[in-house]
């Protein structure tokens, strides 16, 4: 399975013009833990492409960030396994919904519901029954039947009920909500969430007299009003700013197609839009045309279409409709060949809405624009150039970051991630749950770095054991950074010993400014809140981890202390400008902890070291397309850090195991480790040269 880094959100406010408070990032991260939840492309539940792990909230400079892992199969038993992860999140959603609602909501439509009735949540509590909506308001049913395309006309349907948003309307009076068609839906499906971009902002016109409006709505299915949930969707499309010379436009046909990645996302090979001109008269129609993939209405696909009518003589739309065509798979293949002109009306024709009257242009673009959601072609179609949000700034392969993407420097400020995790069973006062891995000639090996052993020396004084087993190879890399393992804390009192070991790691850092060491640690505490298992990990320059420590509050002990907590931090962290380091693919893992993933040399030079009589030396050829390198190392910017297993180390005082001495090197005078037997593990890239 492969995993990658994922911001899912974050506390600044967004293009919609709000923002998630701490208290929600954190609660949804509590909720989701350690289930997850779905990915999908374009928030089409059809259209599964992983699975996110949530880990809990990341802080940077004016910012905090909810982030998680995000798994993607690389094998056909990794896809078995999301999909399986899928269906028992769907269900178990379904279920737990239905429970919650089942009894107030069945008898309101019990006299009308069938044996075959299907419980749904979207948006609402529902269930899905052949024309359930007709048998309880048969006064829409008449409606529906009165008009040639089986619209109900707005007017009217908001007699009996209030638009409440995202497709849905509440009856005025009963407990009880109808939905917009299910082609409004993603992919058509009603298991996934309404185009209520368009939807809302149709409904938006629901007062102006100059227009008359209709709408089709499922009749086979029924909600319940009091468990509607406001959908959020992240997908940013906003209203076009294309010029409104629309009697300008040729008449014929254009087609404009997507890229492949584009074809991907949005499901859509091309748009073609023709108009047709007779005196004032102009007429437009335009359909998408879906790719090929397997469609969500099992062998039928469909595909969005819109006509319109403007007046050139009045500067109005005094027509204008939408719907669905629907095709069988042999004609949808036949059609993916043809265009529009030459493949006539062959479909099965659905209206989904339809306003006439004088509709100004300006409504017409944003309804056009939003009716066609997800598609990226009409913005192509006004020449209108739409954001692509998530492109990443290339850097060229001279920049440090390619070698060392972790890189920290006194007064960026700490990064802090607090996580959560299934409830951790171990009884002990203190342990080191995570190890780093390893590979040598011998295979694998579990390893955590040398400097462990101080923060056990400044335990054992307080009468604390921090085991390190034995058979865990003992790394020292000679460069400027330093990861504290996980150490998690046993017991009824977890946070409050967690805070002792912060306060022997602060003795550590102090010491390290004392001799004006140039260092940067990662450390991770971990212990149990409630029924969970919370992690806190920090990550910065000695100095900014310092000024940090003199203002943590202590660790929350319950969840009702947590929000405190993370305001605090919030706080704390906007007293340092906003800077995106270090890279947050390169330093977040998945078992939440902040870790510098050091880059080895090897995998961009040739570097081979050897024994000599003045010591370890190295050889290293840098490879005639990366002569940067070579510029980088000239100038100081780049340095190489060798890095070796320690296997037996001395106390100079005591000419015993230093991990069994009560001496420091750091701590006390004239104390030396003497490192009697090493290995070469190999070297690793840094920006800074070796410190102590």
């Amino acid at each position: 399975m492969k995993s990658t880094v994922a911001v899912l959100s974050s506390d600044s406010v967004n293009r919609y013009g709000y923002r998630f408070s701490l208290g929600a990032l954190e609660d949804a991260t509590w909720q989701n833990v350690p289930y997850g939840i779905p990915s999908n492309i374009s928030h089409d539940r059809h259209r599964l492409i992983g699975w996110i792990q949530l880990l809990g909230l990341y802080f940077e400079p004016h910012m905090a960030k909810s982030v998680g892992m995000f798994l993607t199969a690389e094998n056909q038993i990794d896809s078995e396994n999301i999909y399986k992860r899928f269906y028992n999140h769907i269900i178990k959603e379904q279920k737990q919904i239905e429970k919650e609602y089942y009894k107030e909501f069945i008898p309101l439509i019990e006299n009308h519901v069938s044996s075959e009735k299907e419980f749904l949540y979207s948006g609402c509590a529902a269930y899905v029954d052949s024309n359930i909506v007709a048998k309880i308001f048969p006064k829409l049913d008449l409606l529906r039947n009165n008009d040639r395309d089986k619209l109900i006309p707005i007017d009217k349907l908001l007699k009996d009920f209030n638009y409440h948003g995202q497709g849905i309307f509440f009856h005025k009076y009963l407990k009880l909500s109808i939905f917009a068609h299910q082609y409004f839906r993603r992919s058509l499906s009603r298991i996934n969430n309404f185009h209520f971009i368009f939807l809302d902002a149709f409904m938006s016109l629901s007062n102006n007299t100059d227009i008359k409006m209709k709408i089709a709505i499922d009749f086979d299915m029924i909600g319940y009003s009091p468990s509607y949930s406001e959908n959020h969707e992240l997908e940013y499309w906003y209203g076009p700013t294309y010029n409104d010379n629309i009697e300008q436009i040729k008449q014929g046909l254009s087609i404009y197609k997507n890229d492949e990645i584009e074809s991907i996302m949005s499901n859509l090979e091309r748009l073609e839009v023709e108009w047709t001109i007779n005196e004032n008269e102009h007429t437009l129609q335009s359909e998408e045309v879906r790719t090929l993939d397997k469609p969500a209405l099992g062998d039928k696909y469909g595909c969005r279409y819109v006509h319109s009518i403007y007046l050139s003589d009045k500067k109005i739309f005094d027509h204008f409709d939408g719907a669905v065509r629907i095709y069988d798979e042999d004609l949808f293949l036949e059609r993916s060949y043809c265009n529009m002109t030459e493949f006539g009306r062959r479909s099965d024709y659905n209206k989904l809405f339809r306003i006439d009257g004088k509709l100004p242009i300006e409504e017409w673009k944003t309804l056009t624009t939003h009716y066609y959601q997800g598609n990226r072609l009409i913005y192509e179609y006004f020449n209108i150039e739409l954001d692509d949000f998530n492109r990443k700034e290339d850097i060229g392969p001279e920049d440090i970051s390619n070698f060392v993407p972790y890189s920290m420097k006194e007064g960026d400020g700490v990064r802090l991630l607090y996580s959560y995790h299934e409830k951790n069973e171990t009884k002990d006062v203190i342990s080191i749950s995570n190890y780093d891995t390893i590979t040598t000639s011998n295979g694998e090996h579990s390893a955590i770095e040398f400097n462990i052993v101080e923060i056990k020396k400044l335990l054992q004084k307080e009468n604390v054991d921090l085991k390190i087993p034995k058979s865990l190879c003992l790394i020292q890399s000679k460069d400027a950074y330093w990861n504290i393992p996980l150490l998690f804390h046993g017991g009824k009192y977890g946070s409050n010993q967690a805070m002792k070991t912060l306060i022997a790691i602060k003795e550590i850092v102090n010491k390290y400014i004392e001799k004006g060491a140039h260092k940067v640690i990662s450390f991770t505490l971990g212990w149990n809140l409630e029924e969970k298992e919370v992690r806190i990990s920090v990550a910065g320059h000695v100095k900014d981890i310092a000024d940090w420590m003199l203002s943590c509050p202590p660790f929350p002990a319950t969840r009702s202390q947590v929000n405190i907590w993370l305001e605090h931090q919030s706080k704390y962290l906007k007293r340092f400008n906003y800077k995106n380091i270090p890279d947050i693919s390169s330093i977040i893992k998945g078992d939440g902890v902040l870790f510098f993933d050091r880059k080895n040399v090897g995998n961009d030079t040739n570097i081979r070291f050897k024994n000599t009589k003045n010591g370890l030396n190295y050889e290293m050829k840098i490879p005639k397309d990366k002569p940067y390198i070579s510029k980088l190392i000239k100038k100081g910017d780049l340095f190489i850090a060798p890095a070796f297993i320690y296997e037996d180390v001395i106390c100079s005082k005591t000419n015993h195991d230093y991990m069994d001495s009560p001496y420091s090197a750091l701590f006390d005078n004239n104390i030396t480790k003497i490192v009697q037997k090493c290995s070469v593990l190999g070297a690793f890239w840094s920006d800074y040269s070796s410190v102590i």
